[in-house]
């Protein structure tokens, strides 16, 4: 009885010290996008009033989690397990155009204007590299006059990370959503200087 005893208390003894020594589970760790206000172009012009409708987004842009490949592997993806958008890319996005566009648009809720931006994220991607890592975003873009469709385009920007870190990704990340924005900004007022109204409708084209 006392060696069965015995053996009981050191299995139990093994158990609680090979507990102890378990690694800690790892934290989930946020990230979002700051803002970089986006100014209106020099000789276009300006679009008083416009609704920013929300954005599209599928398959595992529509989490939060991150997204990355590796430029070896373009056609694989994976997600992050620890490291996450604080909001899905969708509504980050979305909160992030509509604040860098302030500066230069008066934006109001959609259904308020009689102009409105529509679309959907294509591509939000980290993309690990051998000598740097990018960041790499494709966004769906397409202006509205009275619900009906004015002009569409794909917008691609690619950005190289200062670091490996993930705070590196972020910002290049930021750099990349306001390459989009400047390059948006230029084309709706473009748009406007020929007048919304009566100028030719635009198919949706690649940059």
């Amino acid at each position: 009885m006392m060696i069965r005893t015995a053996l009981f208390l050191l299995v139990a003894q093994l158990l609680l010290s090979g507990c102890g020594t378990a690694p800690p589970v790892p934290s989930d760790r946020f990230y979002r996008l700051s803002t970089v206000q986006i100014p209106p172009p020099g000789g276009t012009a300006r679009i008083e009033t416009l609704a920013i409708h929300a954005l599209r987004a599928e398959s595992l842009y529509a989490e939060r989690a991150m997204v990355f490949t590796d430029e070896r592997n373009p056609r694989q993806l994976r997600q992050y397990h620890y490291h996450l958008w604080l909001y899905p890319p969708s509504q980050l996005v979305h909160d992030h155009l509509a604040a860098s566009l302030s500066e230069a648009i008066s934006i109001t809720p959609a259904g308020q204007a009689k102009l409105a931006l529509q679309g959907r994220i294509l591509r939000f991607d980290r993309i690990l590299g051998a000598e740097r890592d990018h960041a790499a975003v494709t966004l769906e873009l397409q202006l509205l006059e009275d619900g009906r469709p004015v002009f569409g385009k794909i917008y691609e920007a690619v950005e190289p990370t200062a670091d490996d870190s993930f705070p590196g990704f972020v910002e290049a990340m930021e750099r990349a959503l306001s390459s989009i924005y400047a390059d948006l900004l230029i084309q709706l007022g473009e748009l406007r200087t020929g007048g919304a109204s009566g100028s030719p409708r635009h198919a949706m084209r690649r940059p």
